[in-house]
């Protein structure tokens, strides 16, 4: 099977999510920290905005990695 991005995009990787303190700016954060919590992150008034700026990020760090052949850790 080839490993393109959908492969990768298609890998359940736990996600993590975290309360934005109000004195922080509030909100949600949901990051992968099996991919890197700092650069795996997406932030949102509600949890589903938090998760679809995450969706976001990770297709674009994902294709950035293939492209410079950066290896993409899998989960099972």
């Amino acid at each position: 099977m080839e490993k393109n991005l959908d492969f990768y995009l298609n890998i359940s990787y736990p996600i993590e999510i975290e309360k934005i303190a109000p004195d922080e700016g509030g909100g949600i954060l949901a990051s992968i920290p099996m991919l890197g919590k700092h650069a795996f992150l997406g932030d949102g008034e509600t949890i589903e905005e938090a998760l679809a700026n995450l969706e976001e990020i990770k297709t674009y760090l994902f294709q950035k990695y293939l492209n410079q052949g950066i290896p993409i850790p899998l989960y099972s």
